[in-house]
Formats: C-alpha cells, sequence, structure tokens
C-alpha cells in the first residue's frame, strides 16, 4: 500500500515529513485537513421575499475563499536536541512562500501559501506535538503539468507540434507532402476544476501574435522581440514582457480556459519566427 508523502519547497530547499515513525528523528504528520475538499464558498444568496428558498445562482457565481490546510505533526528526537532541530526545520519556512506537495499514491498535486507554525506547551521527552497552517491564497491544487509548443505561421499553415515532456508529436497534425504541418495543439485538463493556461510566445514577431481557440481570440498587437519573451496568463488575465505589464496592448482579450476532463485546441498566427508554448496543469478545487 502506498504511503502519504508531505513536502514542503522554499528558495530550493525541501522539507519531506513522514508519516511513519519507526525510531527516526525527524517531523512526523499524524493528520491533513482542508486538502481534498473545498474551501469555503463565497457565494451570496438572495432570498426570495415571497416563496421559499432563495433566487438560483450561476455556475460563475460559485467562488471559493484561500485554501487552508492544516497538518497535525510530531517532533521526534533521541533527545531534546534533535526534537528542536526538527521543529526548526519546519520554523525555516517562516517569511517564505512555500509549495506544498501531497502525494497520496493516486495524485501527487500541490498549492502554494505561506505557513503558520503552532507547537503546544506540553514538553515530553524525546517528542513535541504542532500544528503546521499553510494558507493558500490560490484555492487551486495543480497535478500533471502538460507543456505543447507550436511554430505560428503566417498563412496558418505549417509547424512541428511536439509534447516537451513526453516528446511525442501532438494530434491534430495536418500533411502537405511528406512533412508534418499546422500550427495548433490541444490542450487537456485530467482534473476537477477548470483550467487556465499559460502562454509563452518567444522569438522576433513585429506585428505581434494571435492565439485562436474555440472560445473566440487573443489578439496582442505591439512587437515581440529576440530576447523578450510575451507571458499570456489566461488565470491573471494579463500579458507581461519581462516582468512589465503590457497588457493594454491586447485587442482581444478572450484567454482560453480547459474545463475540467476536457480539452481546448489552440493555434497560433503571426508573421516572424519563434514559437509558441503552451503549458497547462490538471487543475483541482
Amino acid at each position: 500500500m502506498s504511503k502519504l508523502s508531505i513536502s514542503l519547497a522554499a528558495d530550493d530547499r525541501t522539507l519531506e515529513l513522514g508519516q511513519t515513525h519507526d525510531g527516526a528523528a525527524g517531523l512526523f504528520v499524524n493528520s491533513l485537513e482542508g486538502w481534498w475538499g473545498t474551501p469555503s464558498a463565497k457565494v451570496e444568496l438572495t432570498e426570495r421575499s415571497s416563496g421559499d428558498g432563495a433566487h438560483a445562482v450561476t455556475d460563475d457565481a460559485v467562488l471559493y475563499s484561500a485554501r487552508t490546510v492544516s497538518m497535525g505533526v510530531t517532533a521526534y528526537g533521541g533527545g531534546r536536541g534533535q526534537v528542536v532541530d526538527a521543529m526548526n526545520g519546519v520554523l525555516w519556512f517562516a517569511h517564505r512562500i512555500v509549495e506544498v506537495t501531497v502525494d497520496d499514491g493516486e495524485a501527487q498535486t500541490r498549492a502554494t501559501g505561506y505557513v503558520e507554525v503552532e507547537f503546544d506547551g506540553d514538553v515530553a521527552l524525546g517528542m513535541h506535538q504542532g500544528t503546521i497552517t499553510i494558507v493558500c491564497p490560490d484555492p487551486r491544487r495543480y497535478g500533471t503539468e502538460r507543456v505543447a509548443s507550436i511554430v505560428p505561421t503566417g498563412d496558418a499553415g505549417g509547424g512541428l507540434l511536439y509534447d516537451d515532456g513526453a516528446g511525442y508529436l501532438l494530434l491534430p497534425i495536418q500533411f502537405a507532402g511528406d512533412a508534418p504541418t499546422g500550427n495548433s495543439a490541444t490542450l487537456a485538463n485530467e482534473g476537477t476544476s477548470t483550467a487556465y493556461p499559460i502562454i509563452t510566445v518567444e522569438g522576433s514577431f513585429p506585428a505581434g501574435v494571435t492565439i485562436t481557440h474555440s472560445g473566440g481570440q487573443l489578439a496582442y498587437t505591439a512587437p515581440i522581440g529576440l530576447g523578450a519573451p510575451l507571458v499570456l496568463d489566461s488565470l491573471t488575465r494579463t500579458a507581461t514582457v519581462l516582468g512589465v505589464d503590457v497588457t493594454r496592448a491586447l485587442t482581444r482579450r478572450d484567454f482560453p480556459a480547459v474545463p475540467a476532463g476536457g480539452t481546448v485546441t489552440i493555434s497560433a498566427l503571426a508573421e516572424g519566427t519563434g514559437t509558441v508554448t503552451a503549458t497547462v496543469r490538471d487543475t483541482y478545487v
């Protein structure tokens, strides 16, 4: 049977939290709350002035608060020094944004937030119990990441399609002669909540780029130069170049979104040389 595995990571440092204490020193997890369920809903109901119940709520009005994850932990050690070292191991993450990863044997998902740590006042020989709380402003949990790269063309023609992670060609592929052509890629989301891709445009495109998908178009009309990639974030609905907000240069703002358990096919149209890379992760709430 697979064991539950939990880790905290920030600034190239990772802390593995054990689940089974076999006499070893370290920090071990006793309980995990707030991970698999949804955070508190932020839905405003308007009660009917006459009649039972409240007025209907639409899908886009069902929103959630920040995710709060709570872990009961125990610091073990052969002496008080080892116990303190185990507690200091998690206290190191104070003042940092932390990525928490949970592998339950079925799926590995992660979320990002800041930590609150509290150890109780009872001091026992060789152990000390406490609670780690992680507050995640983004309530989503993210799983498998998929990366698709396409080569945009000015006439919606050629472009080799491939998956950076798996190394195989993406479908659909159109053929002209003996060479694979096309400038589209299909993005999949096997999670339970809508996924929002990040699209990165690299190269030289003097007139910008247009991303087309089933939900509309995302058009950026300012020049894109070498060494200054354009990043289109569908979650925040922003465009940035080298960290500078350039959203004002978008003339069409239909950002793509991949439904839970579904797919979205995107294509790129641009005059110039370079690539468009779309990154999407299985998303859960």
